[in-house]
């Protein structure tokens, strides 16, 4: 029997992309999913056009609900989802026609719980023609946050369904996938990564995730503080140090961009100083993370001059 595929997309204020999206699960080569659209409360007319897909195509299931936020919505989805695999897609954005079929290919094949692949960033309305690349690079839960291809977006992979059993994306937070991700590494055993850009970013500044990031908060302190806790509750001192890299990376750039308040600055710094030792003395952190950490734990100030001074010449 062919394994069943839940695609959970969150819908608000999108009427103009809706379409685009709905019509790119449609046309997937593979059959046997199910798509599961969430009406965050969106003010248009998107309720009516997912409402209209449904009626016409029996896999596809409307769930009207109050406004609530990205995380929310999500969350209502894995409410009821019933495919044997998960995968998220935001209703402003789009898929190759054969992201189902060769994830999961590539899932059955390697017993794998976690099938991540890359993505393209644009203004497209068509998916531009792709090379499918044909080598895979293969993780535990202890190499994937060793690695680069660790990405803290929920979307872009393929997920067993059972590793979200009591994991649940965190309310009225904006950095919601910080808070997440980790988890569903953690709790896999097998990790699969392929190079080939199977989905469609689409930039759009009405999105929910667009207009949950006007301003920067603070919620990826949280995030990462937990992590931590959680990886030293569990002696896992390898992957309490390569979070405290994970968290003093944000932390660098946005207090030298001057992303949040100048108020917040120290707090960015305090948070920093607390865990950058700890990251600077890994031996699996890149040397040269571990070089710019270094440099920024001494000169904190001229790098803020030198990153703003960066982004102001960029815009020239």
């Amino acid at each position: 029997m062919q394994s069943k595929i839940t695609i959970i997309v969150p819908v608000y204020k999108v009427e103009k992309y809706i379409y685009r999206c709905i019509n790119s699960v449609l046309a997937q080569t593979y059959s046997n999913w199910e798509l599961i659209l969430v009406d965050d409360g969106s003010p248009d007319k998107c309720p009516i056009i997912c409402d209209n897909y449904a009626k016409a195509d029996g896999r596809i299931r409307v769930i009207h609900k109050e406004n609530g936020g990205l995380s929310s919505a999500r969350n209502v989805g894995l409410e009821y989802l019933s495919g044997d695999y998960v995968t998220f897609l935001d209703s402003d954005d789009f898929i190759h026609s054969d992201t189902l079929q060769d994830t999961l290919l590539l899932a059955e094949k390697e017993n794998a719980d976690i099938v991540q692949f890359s993505f393209l960033r644009g203004r497209e309305d068509v998916f531009p023609s792709i090379k499918k690349e044909t080598s895979v690079r293969r993780f535990d839960n202890h190499s994937i946050f060793c690695s680069s291809v660790q990405k803290i977006i929920v979307w872009g992979k393929l997920y067993r369904s059972e590793l979200w059993k009591g994991i649940r994306m965190p309310i009225g937070k904006v950095n919601e996938d910080d808070a997440t991700t980790w988890k569903l590494y953690y709790r896999s055993s097998r990790i699969l990564y392929v190079n080939t850009p199977y989905y469609y970013y689409y930039k759009n500044s009405e999105s929910i995730m667009a207009n949950q990031k006007k301003v920067l908060k603070l919620d990826f302190i949280s995030a990462y503080e937990e992590r931590i806790a959680f990886f030293e509750n569990e002696r896992e001192k390898l992957l309490t140090d390569l979070s405290k890299w994970r968290f003093c990376l944000p932390l660098m750039l946005n207090y030298a961009y001057g992303n949040v308040k100048k108020t917040e600055l120290p707090v960015l710094l305090k948070y920093f100083q607390l865990h950058v030792n700890a990251a600077i003395n890994c031996s699996k952190v890149p040397l040269l993370h571990r070089f710019i950490l270094s440099m920024f734990r001494i000169y904190p100030y001229f790098f803020r001059f030198l990153f703003m001074f960066l982004g102001r010449a960029h815009n020239l």
